[in-house]
């Protein structure tokens, strides 16, 4: 379940994760913020997808695979989190070391969302269209439960596009 909360002076996305361990804390520029926690079959489906896209990655691409815990500054000054992403190596290396250990403020090459029971496609695709707006080369969404797949834009070479094994995860 996703919860919307309008900007709240002192509360910052540090007191949030805190307080809600292994939640999504999402920051919109305006500082309202967005908290939802991963249910059991997202879960399941969040790790084939890592799996997936690591597996790609290592067998050549290369690049950098980020999981849904992973926040990152984008343009506005948001604060976003993909429930998978990837950066290219010259894009990775270009970034100060000390910074990476913070909220990077990097769109990343690519940006892929999972829907689940809760979600709304619509605000989904919203948020992809966001991404490429700020600047990601590429964005997919994928639907477990209609078993179906939306991307937008160039897709880095040889990225995988058969995500049945998301789909059936967990099932």
């Amino acid at each position: 379940m996703m919860a919307h909360f309008p900007a709240a002076p002192g509360i910052d996305v540090e007191t949030i994760a805190k307080a809600n361990p292994g939640w999504k804390v999402e920051v919109e520029a305006d500082g309202s913020f967005t908290v939802s926690p991963t249910g059991s079959i997202s879960g399941a489906h969040d790790a084939e997808l890592m799996w997936l896209l690591l597996d790609w990655s290592r067998a050549g691409a290369g690049g950098v695979v980020f999981g849904s815990s992973t926040g990152f500054t984008m343009p506005d000054g948001s604060l976003l989190s993909p429930d998978a992403s990837w950066i290219a190596d010259e894009r990775w290396r270009a970034t100060d070391p000390k910074e990476r250990m913070g909220y990077l403020a990097i769109v990343p090459d690519v940006c892929v969302e999972i829907v689940s029971a809760t979600d709304r496609v619509g605000e989904l695709t919203a948020k992809l269209q966001r991404y490429r707006g700020y600047g990601a080369a590429y964005v997919v969404m994928i639907d477990p439960l209609r078993r179906r797949t939306w991307s937008d834009g160039t897709p880095p070479p040889d990225f995988p596009s058969d995500f049945s094994s998301v789909y059936d995860a967990g099932s």
